[in-house]
């Protein structure tokens, strides 16, 4: 499980670091996509990229 956690967690940052001292708009978001991944991944052992977009559906499904 921490492994699963650990690359989400990991990928969040290195999108985080691309925005290159910009302002992020979308950190709930960001942060649901990555719980909803890790979360997948552990109960499916499938990962989806964080701009999946089934991933996006998904996650945009659970927001709304």
């Amino acid at each position: 499980m921490e492994e699963s956690i650990m690359i989400e967690v990991n990928e969040l940052i290195e999108a985080l670091a691309e925005r290159k001292g910009q302002p992020v708009t979308n950190v709930k978001d960001r942060l649901v996509v990555a719980v909803v991944n890790a979360l997948w991944s552990i109960v499916t052992g499938l990962r989806h990229k964080q701009d999946d977009p089934e991933l996006l559906a998904l996650t945009h499904k659970i927001n709304t």
